[in-house]
């Protein structure tokens, strides 16, 4: 998407969106966790402002990354959605195969490689490619 109103928009569910701001070395933080993030974020400047976007269909669970409790978990055929709480924020994962979610439960989520958008926290605009 070329900014977040389209990407607030687009899809369903619609794309996570955390507020936060860069670190050296292409890190992520926001209040509740930071995300190593790859490609052309490592050089941008370190303290900016920006919004970071994952579709709910390229989160996976993992080791480290987002830490949050599942609130809710709807099985609809074919895919799982998970509506799950980290910190003051919810974020929506979709899982293709089968999980034994229950509210309460806490996972780590995510973002398959490449596959993180970054906003301008001011304009809106996407940043890189």
């Amino acid at each position: 998407p070329a900014n977040i109103f389209v990407a607030g928009f687009i899809g369903s569910p619609s794309m996570n969106l955390f507020e936060g701001d860069l670190a050296g070395g292409g890190q992520f933080r926001t209040d509740g966790f930071t995300l190593s993030l790859s490609g052309s974020a490592a050089a941008l400047e370190p303290g900016r402002k920006v919004t970071l976007g994952i579709r709910p269909e390229h989160l996976v669970l993992a080791d480290h990354g987002i830490p949050a409790e599942v609130v809710v978990v709807e099985p609809t055929g074919s895919e799982t959605h998970v509506l799950a709480r980290t910190g003051a924020r919810d974020v929506v994962a979709v899982f293709r195969e089968r999980h034994a979610f229950h509210p309460g439960d806490g996972l780590h989520l995510a973002p398959m490689a490449g596959m993180v958008h970054l906003f301008d926290a001011e304009s809106g605009d996407r940043i890189g490619e």
